[in-house]
């Protein structure tokens, strides 16, 4: 098992970087959990122009 920080440092990820995570979660499943549905969320927004991203922006586990 991996040792986790009580709280994660901020991640800054390049398109490259961001599109190789979304490729890799839709392999796996993206709707598997909870976790891995909010993680697709925010990479996709990620990518999105501004006025198309959800109400969170990207920046937030919260759904539409």
């Amino acid at each position: 098992m991996l040792a986790a920080a009580t709280e994660p440092l901020p991640l800054r990820l390049d398109v490259a970087e961001i599109a190789a995570l979304i490729s890799s979660l839709a392999a796996v499943g993206p709707t598997v959990s909870e976790p891995a549905r909010s993680a697709m969320k925010m990479l996709v927004d990620a990518l999105s122009p501004p006025d198309t991203r959800g109400p969170s922006g990207g920046s937030s586990n919260a759904p539409d």
